[in-house]
């Protein structure tokens, strides 16, 4: 399970050419060669019905996606074809040399071939017919190099390009064509490339930038495959002039695009051909998860319809359940599959330039975020999609369901900390305490006595962002005001606060470092250059010293509070300058002032060294989990009416007293009409099916998972599918690990499991939302071969005590999908319950396991038991045994319900109940 890098899909020439200069050159390329295009036919309505079968038919999409990749990539490379790109179900390769069109339509052809020799994928939901189409073009087109430093993209484009695009769309499916006269042009002879092992290594630091998440990002991404709620997007740009593409419009475009997302935490995935411009394919929730994916990508898709660019644009989004993963050949990409990919992109085909729509579960998902409007359909090939388009941001009512008013007594404390000495004040919880909103509580209680400064922090944010964000807020700058007016309204405001501090505004301190915050701070260019001349480290100091007597100022009518949230996502810069702030203010205005900062628990210490307070002296205020009583209490003031006591287990279990998840399950219970309101009262609806995770809470806990290294994260899968409890034995067998303690450190200091000794030590998670998150989103054959791994382990280490784990066992082989052992190990668990006169035990067995299961493993009994004369001794004698147990009761009622074996031979013959 050793974590794999792999290099970003950037084609093996342009890799080749970065290895060579050891950089990353961003521009514009023109180049020539030979293009070919292929789509595969059949593959989207393929997708639809697979997809339509939930996450188990988004990996059967999978396997048959990465089978037929790999299949035409060894083609390709057998002609000496380089992969450029991978779009869905088509790909794009270019052909180099004097022989280029004859490789070309040669692997062609052979792709055909094997087509016509494979016509049909055969799936548990039936048969589908698959065929490809191929277009051969070429001539002269440009290569792209778009971004910076920080994020980049490659793609083709130009007149050559949006040409083979178009032409897809005319050839039917099994068709292929050549562009005309392409036999009679001459191609230039290029090496092909190759890349050494040795080269990899270099490459994998060098072209961190084309990853899905950029150099911000995780340095690797596992070749893994996972299930994600994700928001994906395509977004088609043109306008651009296809024969000469301007590097520096369209750069400036796609660094715009860039900035507005990575304030929303979405990624630009890769940039497709398409019949008109360019396609940019954008993700929220892949490959990395914040806690609002699905707020930040409506409000991030509310912004895209007004930005403002040279470029026409059009987008389609969905929202939902996604395989997210590599897929290819050789060569893979990361990238999403699944309905909701499909839907987006079909919406943004159909749509006009201007449109910005997004699809019906996507406009539900987001009713409680924006309005939305209702378009016309789109028909496509035949099928009607309903449109809508986002429309106004929904106002917070005066009475939010669920706003918190819990943690009374700690707010109550925060009060007093804010009115004696200055210092600095932690305000520590678990992801989901209600942090945030303790802080705007807690400024709404101190506003009419103190000054007060709100600000929360991004880890993508610009140096120093505390002290802009606190000046933009105070001073009421917006980021689209011209230069002049963000000087005006500095100006005016830093005139105010040393005015009304009493202070000199000719000699003032502050003010005389008015060119350092306007300069570094909002890149204004008279004030640059009048501190051009002074050395990095004097811009520094000076900077810092302005946000000090800047704190200073602002507290001198009366007490002032600076309210932090999450220090933990803030750049270095912010956190060098609260440090200095904390550590000097205190020593020059011993009174009225207070630093409250929020964090999770496992921060603490990092906290304190960073901002050089000795733990000792930290003033706490810990948001604890509610308790039952206060957790039942919440619960109904966000239902708006009492509950059963059904529904508050339901929810106590599922949350732990974390009101966060509690406030997003009662949601998803209402939502979802699990729950029905008699006599005033909410009561648990019979036979609720309450396994699917809300969105919002699969994010949640995403993002928290995202931030742990690969292979912990993939030892909390493994430890997921052992239970709610995994012994540290079990994930040293399986992970190879001696030290077990250090591996799991991560994820024990984040929160998400915690040790217990118990003759050895054991790892509990701390909430089952976390484990059934891990669970949920293991891929099935990925799941299978772990329960099979758990099995093995069992087997191995708890040999002499084996029959204490034939229950689990059956389980785990169940889950694996080996009935045999299943059935052997059931038999066993069975004899070993009624040895010690656990005849309930015996009978839950088959009770407990999944339908689809229970119907596997009831079906190979009574196979069993009507050829027990073709059977060993030792089965026969295992199931004439089990016959007379409860689970032999059990497996007689459920055969009797079994229509087609009433009819069927030794029928007639079943086991005979229990006397």
């Amino acid at each position: 399970m050793a974590e794999e890098v792999l290099l970003p899909q950037v084609p093996l020439h342009v890799l080749a050419r970065i290895a060579r200069d050891e950089r990353v050159t961003h521009g514009i390329t023109k180049t020539r060669s030979v293009l070919l295009y292929t789509d595969i036919s059949g593959f989207t309505p393929l997708t639809d019905a697979l997809t339509a079968a939930g996450k188990e038919g988004i990996e059967w999409v999978t396997e048959i996606l990465n089978d037929h990749f790999w299949r035409l990539s060894r083609i390709l490379a057998d002609y000496n074809g380089i992969l450029l790109k991978l779009g869905g179900d088509s790909l794009l390769a270019r052909f180099d040399g004097v022989d280029a069109v004859d490789r070309a339509t040669d692997a062609a052809w052979e792709m055909l071939d094997w087509f016509k020799g494979h016509p049909e994928v055969k799936t548990r939901k039936g048969d589908f017919p698959l065929s490809i189409k191929a277009i051969v073009g070429g001539g002269a087109y440009f290569e792209a190099i778009l971004g910076d430093e920080e994020k980049s993209n490659w793609f083709p484009l130009g007149e050559v390009v949006e040409e083979l695009a178009r032409a897809e769309k005319a050839v039917g499916a099994g068709e292929f064509i050549v562009k005309k006269g392409l036999q009679e042009e001459m191609f230039p002879s290029e090496p092909y490339p190759v890349i050494e092992d040795a080269e990899r290594a270099k490459l994998a630091g060098v072209t961190r930038s084309f990853l899905p998440v950029g150099k911000s990002g995780k340095p690797a991404l596992s070749s893994g495959g996972e299930y994600r709620v994700v928001a994906p997007i395509f977004l088609n740009m043109h306008g651009y002039d296809p024969a000469n593409p301007r590097f520096d419009t369209l750069n400036e475009f796609y660094l715009d695009l860039y900035r507005l997302l990575s304030g929303y935490h979405g990624t630009i995935n890769k940039v497709n051909i398409a019949p008109q411009g360019s396609t940019f394919l954008i993700l929220f929730g892949a490959p990395l998860s914040h806690k609002e994916d699905r707020a930040n990508s409506a409000a991030f898709f509310a912004e895209l319809a007004k930005l403002t660019t040279p470029f026409k644009l059009k987008a389609g989004l969905a929202y939902g359940a996604c395989f997210a993963g590599f897929i290819g050949g050789p060569q893979k990409e990361y990238t999403v599959i699944g309905q909701r990919v499909n839907a987006a992109a079909k919406l943004m085909s159909a749509s006009e330039p201007g449109e910005f729509v997004i699809t019906a579960e996507a406009a539900q998902k987001f009713a409680d975020l924006y309005e939305s409007k209702s378009l016309s359909p789109a028909v496509i090939s035949g099928v009607g999609y309903q449109r809508f388009e986002l429309g106004k941001a929904r106002k917070v009512p005066t009475k939010v369901p669920g706003e918190w008013t819990t943690h009374e007594p700690e707010l109550d404390r925060a009060v007093e900390l804010a009115s004696g000495e200055s210092m600095v004040v932690g305000i520590a919880g678990d992801h989901g305490m209600g942090k945030s909103r303790f802080l705007r509580r807690l400024a709404e209680r101190l506003a009419p006595t103190h000054e007060v400064l709100e600000v929360s922090l991004d880890e993508r944010g610009a140096p120093y962002q505390v002290f802009r964000r606190i000046l933009m807020s105070q001073a009421s700058i917006k980021e689209d005001d011209s230069a002049d007016l963000k000087h005006k309204k500095l100006t005016d405001h830093l005139s105010d606060v040393v005015r009304n501090a009493g202070e000199s505004l000719e000699v003032d301190e502050l003010l005389r470092r008015f060119a350092f915050i306007a300069g570094m701070l909002f890149g204004l260019g008279q004030a640059q250059e009048e501190i051009a001349a002074y050395s990095p480290e004097l811009r520094v100091e000076n900077l810092m010293d302005a946000f000090r007597s800047y704190i200073l100022r602002r507290a001198a009518g009366r007490p002032l509070a600076l309210l932090v949230d999450d220090p933990a996502r803030g750049e270095v810069g912010s956190l060098e300058m609260l440090a200095f702030a904390t550590r000097t203010i205190p020593r020059l205005r011993p009174q009225g002032i207070t630093f409250f900062f929020t964090y999770n628990p496992e921060f603490e210490e990092t906290f304190c060294k960073g901002l050089e307070i000795p733990q000792e002296s930290l003033q706490n205020v810990t948001l604890e989990p509610l308790s039952a009583s206060d957790s039942r209490e919440l619960a109904e003031r966000i239902l708006g009416a009492g509950a059963d006591d059904a529904v508050h287990q339901f929810l106590y279990e599922r949350s732990l007293g974390n009101p966060s998840v509690l406030e997003q399950w009662a949601g998803y219970l209402l939502d979802k009409n699990l729950i029905t309101e008699m006599d005033g009262k909410w009561v648990m609806g019979e036979g609720v099916d309450a396994a699917e995770i809300p969105d919002d809470l699969y994010s949640l806990v995403f993002s928290r998972l995202d931030r742990l290294p690969e292979e912990v994260r993939q030892t909390l899968r493994l430890g997921a599918v052992y239970g709610m409890h995994f012994p540290s034995t079990i994930i040293a067998h399986i992970m190879k690990k001696v030290d077990v303690a250090g591996l799991m450190s991560p994820a024990t200091a984040s929160g998400l499991i915690y040790p217990i000794e118990a003759g050895e030590t054991e790892y509990v998670f701390r909430q089952t939302l976390v484990r059934d998150v891990c669970y949920d989103s293991i891929l099935r054959g990925d799941r299978e071969r772990l329960h099979r791994e758990v099995t093995r382990a069992i087997e191995v280490l708890y040999v002499e005590s084996l029959e204490r784990y034939f229950t689990m066992l059956a389980h785990h082989s169940a889950e694996s999908g080996d009935w045999e052992q299943t059935f052997n190990y059931s038999l066993r668990s069975a004899k070993e319950n009624r040895r010690l006169f656990r005849n309930e035990a015996a009978k839950v067995l088959i009770s407990s396991l999944s339908p689809e299961n229970a119907k596997a493993i009831t079906d190979l009994f009574v196979q069993k038991w009507l050829d027990k004369k073709r059977i060993s001794p030792e089965v026969k004698e295992e199931t004439s045994k089990v016959e007379k147990t409860d689970v032999g009761e059990e497996v007689a009622a459920r055969v009797k319900e079994k229509e087609d074996l009433s009819h069927g031979e030794g029928s007639g013959d079943l086991p005979n109940r229990p006397e």
